[in-house]
């Protein structure tokens, strides 16, 4: 049997559905926030009230909502991923790496999970975890250009300017991608100018 609370929490779900479809954010948060006075542990409202708080840029409370979430249900991947996205933004990287670990860790062939555990990685200096992470991915999805250009910035971090170009013409051999291109581009320019400054002091003695 269905209670009264299951139903009005099921109509102010999809009522602050509607407000984010028609752009109007206040009358979601008030419906979402309807959700989990109405039915805590719908883990539903949280997540979608979470997500919402994200957007507004309040990070302390989104990350109480998958908290309660996570709290409910620990296995859901989806409140553990948004939290650590959460957490990044907010600088947390140690808090961030533990929740995208996690989520690679029971989804391995998720390639933006592992994405973002790389990215928490090199935030905190961990540039090889980084490098190990992002090469997995792009060995099943090379042309995944988040994935490409974080690669870029670890592979030039490392001192390994032929990996990041290597990626970048892997990931342009797939598809093209504008972002992909200009970095092709300025990691072509860094190499012809580190080519001619080698090439300098040869010169130079050569007509000494």
């Amino acid at each position: 049997m269905s209670h009264p609370q299951d139903a009005a929490a099921a109509t102010a779900l999809e009522a602050g559905r509607e407000a984010l479809v028609d752009g109007d954010l206040a009358a979601a948060l008030d419906h979402f926030a309807a959700v989990v006075a109405t039915a805590p542990d719908r883990t539903d409202g949280f997540g979608h009230l979470g997500a919402l708080y994200a957007g507004l840029g309040e990070l302390a409370r989104a990350e109480g909502c998958y908290d309660h979430v996570l709290a409910v249900d620990p296995a859901d991947t989806d409140a553990r991923y948004n939290r650590g996205v959460v957490r990044m933004r907010a600088e947390r990287y140690d808090a961030a790496h533990d929740d995208f670990a996690a989520v690679s860790a029971a989804l391995p062939a998720d390639p933006d999970a592992r994405n973002n555990l790389a990215v928490a990685a090199f935030m905190r200096g961990h540039f090889p975890e980084a490098r190990r992470e992002l090469d997995t991915v792009l060995a099943v999805a090379p042309d995944h250009v988040s994935a490409v250009l974080n690669l870029c910035d670890v592979a030039m971090a490392q001192g390994d300017p032929d990996a990041a170009i290597a990626a970048c013409d892997a990931c342009l051999a797939v598809r093209w991608d504008q972002e992909v291109q200009q970095r092709r581009i300025a990691l072509g320019a860094d190499a012809a100018a580190r080519a001619l400054a080698a090439a300098r002091p040869l010169a130079a003695a050569a007509t000494a």
